[in-house]
């Protein structure tokens, strides 16, 4: 085979490779795009207290259960609770505003977090 016969053979072997690592690649990202759909980034700023609290409820997990809980993991949770609590943005304004109407679903949903048992035992809501 001449050096130009060989040089053809190589250059059309590595054109094969490279066809299958593409396929590779986009086999890769198509499994990859359902993750990225499902979760976004979000960047927020807390202050020192507000991560000092996120930090001690994740130790507080850590030592009572062995699983470290992050801090982004329990803001997610914050969120989903929140969501199942039905808190809508309609008429909030401040902090205070949304803390009220959390806090007014709470007394409302009250019976569903309260195990039975313990009904009668606790008064004046949440404690």
């Amino acid at each position: 085979m001449s050096f130009k016969a060989q040089a053809q053979h190589a250059q059309f072997a590595c054109q094969e490779i490279q066809v299958d690592w593409d396929f590779f690649f986009m086999e890769a990202k198509m499994r990859s795009v359902s993750a990225i759909q499902q979760i976004q980034r979000v960047v927020t700023f807390l202050n020192r207290d507000e991560v000092d609290f996120l930090d001690k409820v994740g130790k507080d997990a850590l030592f009572s259960t062995g699983l470290k809980l992050s801090r982004a993991k329990l803001i997610a949770w914050l969120v989903d609770f929140v969501q199942k609590i039905e808190v809508s943005g309609q008429g909030i304004k401040s902090e205070k505003d949304f803390e009220n109407r959390i806090l007014e679903l709470l007394g409302r949903k009250q019976h569903y977090l309260i195990p039975p048992a313990t009904e009668g035992k606790q008064k004046g809501g949440l404690q």
